[in-house]
C-alpha cells in the first residue's frame, strides 16, 4: 500500500460515518470534488503541501504508516495548555471539555485507571471543585499560590467543572479502583489541615461531599450500567486514560499534576488498550459481583469515617 492510499484510508477511520471522503478531502484542500476524485483514485499524486495539510487536519502520525514503523518509533503528541494559574486553568477545562465531548454523538468507551481519584469525580460538588483545584493550583506554582485558600476559587471555575462532571456522567466508562484510590484525597486533606490551609470544619464539609459521592459510585455500580467499575489488587501506573470511539482513539498520558499529553498515535493506543484488557483480567467487575462491590464500597466509607471522627474531635 502506497502512503497516499494509506492516508485515505486513515482519514476515512476519522470521519463521521455520514460524511464522504470526497466531500472531506475537498473541503481540507479547498479542491473541486472532482480534483478530490483524482486524489483518491490516485490519478493524480499529493503534494507534499497536500499532504501535510491532511496528516495535521485529521491528526495522522506519519510514523503509524508500516514502511517508516520501527521496534522504537516516536511519538508525536499534544500538551494541552500548561496549568500554572487560574487563566491556564480555564482555558485547560474548556479544551477538556470541548474535546470529550465530541465522543458523546458516537460509539465510544473511556478507559480509566484510578490510582488517584478520577479527575472528573473532583468535579462531583463545588467544595471538591474548589479543594482539588487549590491543591493543582499550589503544586503547579506554589510560590504564586502558597496563600491559596478555597474562598479564592472563582465561581467561573467551579461551573466549568460542574459541565466536565455532567458530561463525565453521559460518558461510557470502565474504571479501574484500588482500595487505595480515595487514600490520597484524605491524606492531601489531612496534610492541608495540619497546614492550617484548610480549617476543620471546610474539611468535613468536603469530607460529606466525598460520602456522597460514594454513595453515587456505589448506586451506579449495577449490571448493564454505562459505568463501570473493576476492583484491583494494586495499580502500578499514575492515573492514565484511554478514549476508544467509532471516528477517534485517544491516548491521555498525566505528567506534572494535572496536566495531560494526548495522542492518538495507532500503536500507542494499542498498547494502552492491550494494557488496560491486561489489567482488568486480575481484578473484578463490581458491577456484576455485587458482593465484591458492597465490600469495597465499605472499606471506602471506614476509611472516610476515620477522618471524619478526626476531624470532629
Amino acid at each position: 500500500m502506497d502512503i497516499q492510499e494509506w492516508v485515505f484510508g486513515k482519514v476515512t477511520e476519522k470521519i463521521p460515518s455520514a460524511k464522504k471522503l470526497a466531500t472531506v478531502i475537498s473541503e481540507t484542500l479547498d479542491l473541486s470534488l472532482n480534483n478530490a476524485y483524482k486524489r483518491i483514485r490516485a490519478d493524480v499524486k499529493l503534494s507534499a503541501e497536500e499532504l501535510i495539510k491532511i496528516l495535521v487536519a485529521y491528526d495522522i502520525q506519519l510514523d503509524e504508516y508500516d514502511v517508516f514503523s520501527k521496534s522504537q518509533s516516536r511519538l508525536s503528541a499534544i500538551r494541552p495548555t500548561y496549568i500554572e494559574d487560574t487563566d491556564s486553568l480555564t482555558i485547560y477545562l474548556n479544551e477538556t471539555y470541548r474535546m470529550l465531548s465530541l465522543s458523546l454523538s458516537m460509539d465510544h468507551l473511556l478507559y480509566y485507571s484510578a490510582r488517584d481519584l478520577p479527575l472528573f469525580c473532583y468535579f462531583f460538588s463545588d467544595n471538591l471543585i474548589r479543594f482539588k483545584h487549590l491543591v493543582w493550583l499550589r503544586g503547579a506554582n506554589y510560590s504564586a499560590h502558597s496563600e491559596l485558600r478555597l474562598k479564592d476559587i472563582s465561581i467561573h471555575i467551579v461551573r466549568q467543572s460542574r459541565n466536565l462532571f455532567d458530561l463525565y456522567r453521559q460518558m461510557n466508562v470502565l474504571e479501574l479502583w484500588t482500595e487505595r484510590t480515595m487514600s490520597n484525597v484524605l491524606n492531601q486533606m489531612n496534610s492541608l489541615v495540619a497546614e492550617s490551609i484548610l480549617n476543620k470544619e471546610e474539611a468535613l464539609l468536603i469530607l460529606q461531599d466525598l460520602i456522597d459521592l460514594i454513595d453515587l459510585l456505589r448506586r451506579d455500580c449495577v449490571k448493564d450500567s454505562q459505568h463501570q467499575m473493576y476492583k484491583m489488587p494494586y495499580l502500578n501506573m499514575s492515573n492514565n486514560a484511554l478514549l476508544i470511539s467509532e471516528n477517534i482513539n485517544l491516548v491521555f498520558l498525566s505528567f506534572a499534576g494535572i496536566n495531560y499529553l494526548r495522542t492518538s498515535n495507532a500503536n500507542m493506543v494499542a498498547d494502552l488498550k492491550k494494557a488496560f484488557n491486561q489489567q482488568i483480567l486480575s481484578g473484578i467487575c463490581m458491577n456484576d459481583h455485587i458482593p465484591t462491590r458492597d465490600a469495597y464500597f465499605r472499606v471506602q466509607e471506614t476509611e472516610l469515617d476515620h477522618f471524619r471522627k478526626k476531624w470532629s474531635s
